[in-house]
């Protein structure tokens, strides 16, 4: 059973580590912390907007409309954890690790995973228009009923990636898109970014 959450014992700082703890309508914007541990916590109605993170973990946590806007997170890792109806815009998730995570009815649009690895993860009904995906590693994952208009997929590792019912509108780095499963009723969205990766026209 979780205990709940306070600022004054339980704030976001360096080399802390926190276990089940419930964080309900508190205010972590701004925070900075280094090699932190969150380990079996609830996040809900929680705000972490601009919250810097650098070599820290999640474990089997879950955030319920949380707004994670503009985090910058780095080296860390989220894992057995589930993101719901929350909100990510514009974060950034340099060389970060995510694995056995869930993301769900979420606002993900451009947000940066470079360098990032993805291992058994799940995009569902998710907004990640421009989203950057850049040299990440997403073998495996899957995406279902999002919207990927204009996302970068440049040098990623896509094998086995399943996307279906996606938007994949002016997606880039189509071309890294080699060894995925894409579902037959998304390759209309596919199929300009395609002919224009291969140098075709196409006359109206």
């Amino acid at each position: 059973m979780s205990s709940r959450a306070n600022l004054a014992e339980h704030d976001f700082e360096n080399d802390v580590a926190y276990r089940a703890l419930d964080y309900t309508g508190l205010d972590l914007t701004g925070r900075t912390a280094e090699s932190m541990e969150i380990d079996q916590c609830t996040f809900t109605d929680t705000r972490l907007a601009a919250v810097t993170m650098v070599k820290s973990m999640f474990t089997e946590s879950t955030f319920d409309n949380c707004d994670l806007a503009n985090i910058n997170a780095r080296a860390t890792s989220l894992i057995d954890s589930t993101l719901t109806d929350s909100r990510l815009t514009g974060s950034k998730w340099a060389e970060c690790v995510f694995r056995s995570t869930t993301f769900t009815e979420c606002r993900i649009d451009l947000t940066s995973f470079r360098f990032a690895t993805f291992k058994a993860t799940v995009f569902r009904d998710c907004n990640l228009r421009e989203a950057d995906f850049q040299n990440a590693d997403l073998r495996r994952i899957r995406f279902e009923s999002c919207d990927l208009q204009g996302a970068q997929f440049a040098n990623a590792q896509l094998d086995g990636t399943k996307f279906t019912n996606c938007n994949l509108l002016g997606i880039g780095g189509v071309t890294s898109l080699r060894g995925a499963v894409v579902d037959s009723d998304d390759l209309g969205s596919l199929a300009y970014s395609l002919a224009s990766a291969l140098g075709i026209r196409i006359s109206s």
